[in-house]
């Protein structure tokens, strides 16, 4: 059982990405992005043959941001936000991911 951090290649300006990852042996398309209107960052996952999952949720710390969404093919492990700044945690702003202050983690569950 590992932790893996999911690390969105972004750029300066960038507002979406895109990634393929390979978790619990299950391929996602696992895509974030930004809405500038609330200051806030979201995730779509989609399956291998890009057909959507899961769309719209927003990458907030404290929880397992899929835990409601387990009855879909998708990954069994624990997906979540974590505060990396040493300061009281809070939801991630349009700077944080990028200044690496907050990170996102896949917990892989062992099978019985």
């Amino acid at each position: 059982m590992g932790i893996i951090q999911i690390t969105p290649q972004f750029r300066e300006f960038e507002t979406h990405t895109s990634q393929t990852l390979d978790l619990d042996d299950v391929r996602v398309r696992f895509d974030t992005y930004t809405n500038k209107y609330d200051g806030l960052w979201y995730f779509d996952v989609f399956d291998a043959s890009s057909n959507p999952l899961i769309q719209g949720v927003g990458l907030m710390t404290g929880l397992d941001l899929w835990f409601q969404y387990h009855y879909l093919p998708i990954p069994t492990g624990i997906l979540f936000v974590q505060d990396q700044s040493g300061s009281p945690p809070a939801d991630a702003g349009l700077a944080d991911f990028l200044e690496g202050d907050m990170a996102l983690f896949y917990q892989e569950i062992e099978s019985a």
